[in-house]
This record gives C-alpha cells, structure tokens and sequence, in this order.
C-alpha cells in the first residue's frame, strides 16, 4: 500500500507536462487558474519587502560575524566593515560603516571618499557632491591621497549636467595620474586634452 501512491504522483508528473503543452487557444475555453495572478494580488505577498528583509538579514548576519565585535572607536575596522559592504552592494550599510570611521581621524579623508562614492551608488548626488567636497576641504594629506575625491566630485558634477566643471576635475586627476581610474577616456570624450 505504500508504493501506490509513489505510482500515483509518478503519473501525476507524467500527466502535468502533456497538460502545460497544450496551446493557448485550446484552453481559452476551459476555465484555469493564474497562479501567477493569484500570488501577486495576495497582499502578503511583497517582492520588493521581502527582499528588504533579505538584505537587512544578510546585514545582520554580517555584522555578527565581521563587525559585530567591532568597537565604536575601531575606526580601521568600521572602514574595513564598510568596504565588505559595498563589495556586496550594500551601500546604506556601507555608508553607515564609513560614517563612522570618519570619526577616526586617519580615515576621514578615504572615509569621507567612500560615502560619496556609495552615495552616488544610492543616487543621491547632491549629498556625494557634499562629501567629496568635505574630503577635499581637509589639508595636509599626500597630494595622490584626493585624487578619488576629485574624481568623485567630477563624476557628480557630470550627472548634474556640468560638464565644464567635471572635466576641469578631471584634469587636477590626469595631472597627478593619467592612469587614474578611466580619468583618460572622460577627458577625450569631452574633447579635452588629457
């Protein structure tokens, strides 16, 4: 009596497939069933919250196990935290990561970079364009030490429709390394000399 019904569903699968290959037209008549249809219009059911509370558990579960020993004045890990972020696309952790670790004052300045970066990630330019221009507001680090900021400033301004100004950002970078990131190819596309 147990084998019966491994048989049965054996021929429930058989059947299935004969049933889904019938054409569209055959089946107009017949009234089925949108499965499809049906869980979309559940109310329970929520793409985009469930992967929210996707990522917000892998953020989590992250945390935990990388950073969640982490002391708020380990700024050098709170950066390091943010970097592993970002590398999953993660970028409001990220940017919370980065936040704090700009209060270490060896890491404001690639800090304040990698907020602007995950903020233009986010789409919130004007707030990248605050926190590039805040990096490069802080004096006295080696000259190749704001070239991302001034890169990311460009790269602002550029969405924003101001190409003049991004490409004069743009070469403060090539003046210092040519070979900064595709520095080289936004020069030419503006026709600029690099």
């Amino acid at each position: 009596t147990e084998e019966q019904p491994a048989e049965d569903s054996s021929k429930e699968v058989v059947q299935e497939p004969a049933a889904a290959e019938k054409p569209a037209q055959e089946s107009a008549g017949e009234e089925g069933v949108d499965l499809l249809a049906e869980i979309l219009a559940d109310e329970s059911f929520n793409v985009s919250a469930d992967e929210g509370r996707q990522v917000e558990t892998i953020a989590e579960e992250m945390q935990g196990q990388i950073g969640g020993d982490l002391d708020a004045s380990d700024f050098g890990g709170q950066y390091e935290l943010g970097i592993v972020y970002m590398d999953m696309a993660l970028f409001d952790q990220a940017l919370a990561a980065f936040k704090a670790a700009a209060r270490g004052e060896n890491y404001r300045l690639a800090s304040l970079e990698m907020q602007g970066t995950c903020l233009l990630r986010l789409s919130r330019d004007a707030e990248a364009l605050e926190a590039f221009q805040g990096g490069l507001a802080i004096e006295g680090a080696p000259e190749k030490a704001y070239l991302g900021l001034l890169y990311g400033l460009g790269c602002c301004l550029e969405l924003r429709g101001d190409a003049g100004e991004a490409g004069e950002y743009f070469k403060r970078v090539a003046a210092v390394d040519a070979n900064f990131l595709d520095v080289s190819s936004k020069l030419e596309q503006a026709g600029e000399p690099r």
